[in-house]
């Protein structure tokens, strides 16, 4: 009797153990696939590279990267605009010079200024100004938001302005501006013809310049009328052509001189636009729709 009951204690104390033996496996084994989950659930950790050199990694100082890209057109939809808009007075208090210092002219893609800007070439803006004066067309303001530039000049005392843009392929684009009524340094409204200048050019090679010539024929002579060609035939046809002379005049392109400024205006005939009238100016003053217009600039903004 003694014996079975030391028997029986026996085999339940190795049941016991065996029983104890299987909780601690699968507790192990719970355990286990807990902690390979968690780690699983970690970001995995990027291997330090060591740059070429004796260097130390985490002292290394990238080489400071080059941004100047050129600039692109402001694109805004709806209410964007506005909430980007630029106060042309704000903007003349803060950046209109009036001496001859060196501006940092600020560059665009060719295609943005030169395709993506409107009708903003070959026209007088004063026909804008004066037939559609609510319309903001020409409003300084709107040129600047969608056009940013902080080269802005004043000339003859505050009385004109004009502001600068270059393309990333050489060009320099003036935009200029009569002051508003007797207020010195006051613009609101472009005045004139844009201009685009891609060489430093004086009036002896537009003496032979008459009254019939194609513009295809002056580009031998100012390389930018290549680009006012491509312009006026893209923009202009015999459909249209009566209609926008009425809202913006007749084709015209003005350009600047080192002795002078020199207007062209022309007429569309068999698919060709010819030149219709010239008319030169040594001071630089020619006329406009609303008033004369000063297209002088300072020697140091002339194109090299």
């Amino acid at each position: 009797m003694i014996f079975e009951l030391v028997f029986y204690s026996l085999r339940e104390g190795q049941l016991i153990k065996r029983y104890l033996l299987i909780m601690l496996i699968l507790l192990s084994i719970l355990f286990s696939a807990c902690t390979i989950k968690l780690d699983s659930d970690l970001p995995a950790i990027a291997p330090t590279q060591t740059p070429a050199g004796n260097v130390d990694a985490n002292k290394v100082t990238p080489d400071p990267v080059e941004t100047s890209q050129p600039l692109s057109i402001n694109q805004y939809e709806g209410d964007e605009f506005y909430e980007n808009y630029v106060d042309s007075k704000e903007f003349l208090v803060r950046y209109l010079t009036k001496n001859e210092s060196e501006l940092n002219v600020p560059v665009y893609w060719y295609d943005d200024l030169i395709n993506k800007t409107g009708r903003l070439y070959c026209r007088d803006f004063d026909y804008e100004t004066l037939n559609s004066p609510n319309t903001g067309g020409n409003n300084i303001s709107r040129i600047l938001t969608l056009l940013p530039t902080k080269a802005a000049r004043c000339t003859d005392g505050g009385k004109y302005m004009y502001l600068m843009y270059d393309t990333d392929k050489g060009q320099r684009l003036f935009l200029f501006s009569n002051a508003y009524g007797d207020n010195p340094n006051e613009f609101l409204f472009l005045s004139g013809v844009a201009v685009l200048m891609q060489e430093r050019l004086s009036y002896s090679s537009f003496l032979s310049v008459k009254k019939g010539d194609s513009i295809d024929s002056l580009i031998e002579i100012d390389p930018a009328m290549e680009i006012y060609s491509e312009y006026l035939h893209k923009n202009y046809s015999k459909d249209n052509l009566d209609r926008l002379r009425d809202a913006y005049g007749p084709p015209v392109t003005v350009s600047i001189l080192t002795d002078g400024a020199v207007k062209i205006t022309y007429e569309y005939r068999d698919g060709k636009f010819l030149v219709d009238t010239v008319e030169y100016s040594e001071d630089y003053i020619l006329s406009g729709r609303a008033e004369p217009v000063c297209y002088r600039i300072a020697e140091i903004d002339y194109v090299d």
